[in-house]
């Protein structure tokens, strides 16, 4: 009996830590209509954010987790809630089945983009090659409903932090990507490369990486960030043709120390 009791006691202290620990869950909603950062408090990197009718999508780096490529979804960007995890896996190698030895941690699926275009949801993002594997390449994800099945396709070409971009105004569809030296490729149907892509910006070691492509009036804007380390800002481009030539408005530039 007496051990019982002991037993009884010792879950009902661990009952009221655990529900201390839920009360001191962060949240960034002060109830007032103001909110304080961050956001969320915790590590979804990479973000690239939609909206879709009143809810708003978030989409964000997971590397070798499975299953991945997670999608939180909001409808005021401040109140953010587990959407889906439409990547279930990426290449039946050794590397991601941690098999033999091989790993593929810090690689995986990495900087997706997500967009919203005619009815249908893209999640585009690259998967790094293992050294002694072609278990990598660049992959897109497709569906109806974010919180229903993902159709994986592998597709043609290696876009690094990529920004897929489907023009409404034109019909056409693009993906800007690369690192230092930014290019703009034009897509068929099918996502593959129309002609050569044009490389549009040029920053030599600066770290410009994590681009994304916009069209609002009469302009195509390119959002992107500089650098990696604690030196890591945003910056963005603009240019009246996605092929160029781009300004960049350094007005905009800001330190995320400052945040």
């Amino acid at each position: 009996m007496m051990k019982k009791l002991i037993i009884l006691a010792g879950l009902l202290v661990s009952l009221q830590v655990n529900a201390q620990n839920y009360a001191k869950q962060w949240c960034a909603d002060n109830g007032d209509g103001t909110y304080t950062n961050p956001i969320i408090n915790s590590d979804f990197p990479d973000p690239d954010i939609i909206r879709v009718g009143d809810t708003y999508y978030y989409v964000s780096t997971t590397m070798f987790y499975f299953p991945g490529a997670t999608i939180l979804k909001s409808h005021d960007l401040v109140n953010w809630e587990y959407c889906a995890n439409p990547l279930q896996k990426i290449a039946e190698s050794e590397p991601f089945n941690l098999q033999n030895g091989y790993n593929q941690y810090s690689k995986g699926q990495w900087a997706p983009s997500l967009k919203y275009y005619q009815g249908k949801f893209y999640l585009h993002f690259i998967a790094f090659n293992h050294e002694k594997f072609a278990d990598g390449g660049d992959f897109l994800l497709t569906a109806t409903d974010p919180e229903g099945e993902w159709k994986v396709q592998k597709l043609n070409g290696f876009y690094y932090d990529s920004g897929l971009f489907f023009d409404e105004a034109t019909g056409r569809r693009f993906v800007v990507a690369g690192y230092n030296e930014i290019s703009v490729t034009e897509l068929d149907e099918n996502f593959n490369a129309i002609g050569s892509s044009k490389r549009i910006i040029n920053k030599p070691n600066s770290g410009l990486e994590g681009s994304h492509m916009y069209h609002i009036g009469d302009y195509y804007y390119i959002y992107a960030t500089y650098g990696g380390g604690y030196d890591h800002s945003q910056t963005i481009f603009r240019s009246k043709n996605p092929f160029g030539p781009y300004e960049e408005h350094d007005g905009l530039l800001f330190d995320r120390r400052d945040c």
